[in-house]
């Protein structure tokens, strides 16, 4: 212990920062309600911003542009002694069912990957991410019609709410 003029302190380590990861969404609710619930569960681990679309249904490149200018945004504004290599920027990108949607998508991940920018590629739908974390089924679904049914039942019986269109 050392000495301090108001008698003896008690030794102290230094808190370290939590890493950083931003999750920007292609989307407006149904990933944003997503990561906004794991927010409260990973507080303790990790640091998470969730940033959602400028619009309804934003393009791939929208998306990566936006977590470009975040990934920027969090080197500019982590002073460099807290820079933590588990920082991280995603981009979240539905691709639905649209095939241009898809190439575009697979264009905009090699150019984000490029930039430090890691892509998630949602495939058929998110909403099968969405109901795994809400309810372990075991089950094979057919379509993602059939996803969607199951998950607004769990969605409405885990936050007693309707799930709301993208």
């Amino acid at each position: 212990m050392k000495p301090n003029r108001y008698g003896i302190s008690r030794p102290y380590e230094p808190r370290l920062s939590l890493p950083i990861v931003v999750v920007v969404c292609d989307d407006k609710k149904t990933a944003v309600a997503y990561f906004t619930e794991l927010k409260r569960e990973v507080k303790a681990k990790v640091t998470l911003h969730v940033e959602k679309a400028a619009c309804h249904g934003a393009t791939a490149v929208e998306v990566v542009s936006t977590a470009r200018r975040k990934a920027a945004e969090l080197v500019e504004n982590r002073a460099e002694e807290e820079m933590v290599c588990r920082d991280a920027v995603w981009a979240l990108i539905d691709l639905e069912s649209e095939s241009d949607r898809q190439d575009k998508a697979r264009c905009a991940k090699t150019g984000a990957e490029k930039h430090g920018v890691c892509v998630a590629l949602s495939n058929p739908c998110f909403e099968v991410w969405t109901l795994a974390h809400l309810a372990d089924t075991g089950e094979d679904f057919s379509d993602c019609e059939a996803v969607i049914k199951r998950m607004k039942a769990e969605w409405k019986r885990t936050f007693a709410t309707e799930f709301q269109k993208k």
